[in-house]
C-alpha cells in the first residue's frame, strides 16, 4: 500500500530487488527511498545499506554497467537519495537547497536537512563521494510515475559523468517538499507542499510549471508502432533499450 504496487497481494521482497541481468549487467529495482520492510518481521532494513551492499556485489562481478529501476518509485528522503549517489561522484557536488515555508513568520527560509548537521554558513545538501565506488556505466529507468525524490535520484545519475536516463516519459515533475496528504475519489491524491527544492542559483528545480517539469530521458526510448505492440504483449521495451545503451556504451569506449 505504501509503495503502491498494482497487486497488493503480491508485494515485492525488499526495497531494494537485485539480480545480474544477461550480459553481466547489474540490475536494482528501488521502489522508494526510506527504509521499510515487507515480511512482517517488525523490523525495516536500510535501504541505503542494501542498495551498497548491492553495488559491492556488482564490483565484485564486475558487471560491466549498472541500471536502476525507478519506474513507479514512490520517493523518500533527499539526504538518502544524496548518499546513493555518492557511489557514483568523485567529487562533492551541490544536491539542493530547501527552501521552506515558516507559518510563524510568514517567510521562506533554506533550511539545512533535517538529517544532516546544520551548517549555518552553507546549508545546501551535498553528494559527497563515498564507497563503494562505482566505475562503470549507470543507466536510471524512468517514466511518469517516479515522483518526488526518486526524481531527485534521476536527476543525479543524468548529471553524473558516467549517467544517462532511460524511458518513454519523463518523471512526474512533483519535487517539491510535502506533508500532509489525503485521498480523492478518482484515484486522485492531495499534498500539502511546505518547501521548495532549490538548485545552486536558488530556483525552483524539477517541479513543473505551465507542464514542463520533471527530468527527461537523456536518451528516449521511442514509442513507434513496434514497440508499442511489444509493450501490448507485455514486453519490457524500456529495459531492453537500457541494456542497449550499457552495451553500446561500452562499446563506444
Amino acid at each position: 500500500m505504501i509503495i503502491g504496487v498494482d497487486n497488493p497481494q503480491n508485494p515485492p521482497e525488499s526495497m531494494v530487488e537485485t539480480k545480474i541481468l544477461d550480459g553481466n549487467i547489474g540490475y536494482i529495482k528501488l521502489w522508494g527511498e526510506f527504509d521499510a520492510g515487507f515480511k512482517n518481521t517488525g523490523k525495516a532494513p536500510s535501504t541505503l545499506g542494501l542498495f551498497r551492499a548491492a553495488l559491492v556485489e556488482f564490483n565484485k562481478a564486475k558487471v560491466k554497467g549498472l541500471i536502476i529501476d525507478i519506474r513507479n518509485n514512490v520517493g523518500g528522503l533527499d539526504s538518502m537519495v544524496a548518499d546513493m549517489l555518492a557511489s557514483f561522484y568523485s567529487e562533492k557536488t551541490f544536491y539542493e537547497y530547501q527552501n521552506c515555508f515558516n507559518t510563524i513568520t510568514g517567510s521562506w527560509e533554506i533550511r539545512a536537512d533535517d538529517t544532516r548537521k546544520g551548517n549555518a554558513s552553507d546549508p545546501g545538501l551535498y553528494i559527497e563521494p563515498d564507497a563503494p565506488f562505482f566505475r562503470g556505466p549507470v543507466v536510471a529507468l524512468i517514466n511518469l510515475k517516479c515522483t518526488s525524490s526518486g526524481e531527485g535520484l534521476a536527476m543525479g545519475i543524468k548529471n553524473a559523468s558516467r549517467g544517462a536516463t532511460v524511458g518513454f516519459y519523463g518523471t512526474n515533475g512533483s519535487f517539491g517538499i510535502a506533508g500532509g496528504e489525503a485521498k480523492m475519489p478518482g484515484d486522485i491524491a492531495v499534498h500539502w507542499p511546505y518547501g521548495q527544492s532549490l538548485d545552486r542559483n536558488k530556483q525552483v528545480q524539477i517541479d513543473s510549471r505551465d507542464g514542463v517539469g520533471g527530468i527527461a530521458p537523456s536518451i528516449r526510448t521511442p514509442m513507434t508502432r513496434e514497440n508499442a505492440l511489444k509493450v501490448a504483449r507485455g514486453e519490457d521495451v524500456e529495459l531492453e533499450h537500457a541494456i542497449e545503451v550499457i552495451n553500446t556504451y561500452e562499446t563506444a569506449h
